[in-house]
């Protein structure tokens, strides 16, 4: 499974709005944009949805900024 950072983008701006996602750096934490845990728990679900992959909370731990969210997804892949 592969999600290209402007898929991981779009599902922050539907989720957090308040978000300038074109300012999002791939190796910064989402948290540092003001992603707080609701909407990251969102970003999960729809993740899960988009990807038909079920996320355990171990993981979810690995999800913090888009470049591992992506390499997450690209090693499940594999």
């Amino acid at each position: 499974m592969q999600i290209s950072h402007d898929e991981i983008r779009e599902i922050i701006k539907n989720v957090a709005s308040s978000v300038d996602v074109a300012k999002i750096d791939p190796n910064t934490k989402l948290r540092e944009y003001g992603v707080d845990s609701l909407d990251f728990f969102d970003i999960v679900l729809q993740l899960q949805e988009k990807l038909g992959r079920e996320i355990s909370d171990e993981e979810v731990d690995e999800l913090r900024t888009l470049n591992s969210i992506q390499s997450f997804f690209l090693k499940d892949s594999n």
